[in-house]
């Protein structure tokens, strides 16, 4: 995953297989991370991703989650 600052700084992210779609917090520090379904495969679950760090967290949610949004 491409994590880009609202400077223009980019660094990526190393996820676990395929990912679909992606939302962000409010306050820019977390992203969840569907695994979906895309042309390489699909995954079950989502990732959380702490931003700052880029560490990551996978989390069950189901088959093939396509999009999310954080309320």
């Amino acid at each position: 995953m491409t994590v880009r600052s609202p400077g223009g700084t980019e660094r990526t992210v190393s996820l676990d297989g395929p990912h679909e779609d992606v939302a962000v917090t409010a306050d820019g520090r977390t992203a969840y991370v569907t695994g979906g379904f895309t042309r390489y495969g699909y995954r079950d679950g989502i990732t959380v991703v702490d931003l700052p760090s880029g560490t990551t967290r996978p989390l069950p949610a189901g088959q093939r989650p396509l999009g999310i949004v954080v309320l």
